[in-house]
């Protein structure tokens, strides 16, 4: 059974991580740090990693598996998170097979206009 969580907004954040030397994507969705909520032994990608061009994190009709969250170490080989991301016209879901930190997989829901100028925006910034 899947923990369903429906958001209405969302914000892809870059922080530095002093730890790995590097900068981390964060998905803020209402408020909340996804990966800190649901993966909170992991980090961000590198904005290198995932802001990029064609973007995966936009979706398809047909689920994509897309990695959002590497290993707290730093190393993405070394463990990571993978989502499926499907969308419809009116929404975008991530669906995590694996288990969250609830004990659960998850499926958390987006609304597809907000969700798409949150995606274009930061792929935006990335170019500047």
């Amino acid at each position: 059974m899947y923990q369903e969580e429906e958001y209405h907004t969302i914000r892809i954040e870059i922080f530095s991580s002093p730890e790995t030397r590097d900068d981390e994507v964060r998905f803020i969705a209402d408020g909340i740090d996804l990966i800190g909520r649901h993966w909170s032994e992991m980090m961000g990608l590198s904005p290198d990693d995932v802001l990029i061009e064609p973007c995966r994190l936009r979706g398809a009709a047909t689920p994509l598996s897309v990695t959002i969250a590497r290993c707290g170490c730093g190393i993405k080989s070394c463990a990571s998170v993978e989502v499926n991301i499907q969308r419809s016209q009116d929404h975008v879901v991530w669906e995590c097979a694996e288990y969250t930190d609830t004990g659960q997989p998850a499926k958390l829901y987006f609304p597809a206009s907000t969700y798409d100028a949150e995606v274009e925006r930061a792929l935006r910034s990335r170019t500047l």
